[in-house]
């Protein structure tokens, strides 16, 4: 199995995080269906974008990260 590989696996096996915002699907969802037909400027929107946080990664993680392959980092 190549890096590539192992990283995607062991992202997928990873105890994965819930957040408040994204166990709200009700309010996500009526936010998606908004009548914007009425808005003054129709070649303006506005986009709500929900954060989540994303665990950083372990050291073998990194050590066996491809060459090239970015890491995001957030500022808060």
């Amino acid at each position: 199995m190549d890096n590539l590989s192992k990283i995607f696996f062991k992202s997928h096996n990873r105890k994965k995080a819930t957040s408040p915002a994204s166990t709200d699907s009700t309010s996500a969802a009526s936010s998606v269906n908004q009548d914007i037909s009425q808005q003054v400027d129709p070649g303006s929107a506005t986009i709500t974008v929900t954060a989540v946080e994303v665990p950083e990664l372990t050291e073998e993680e990194q050590r066996d990260k491809p060459d090239g392959m970015a890491t995001l980092t957030a500022f808060t």
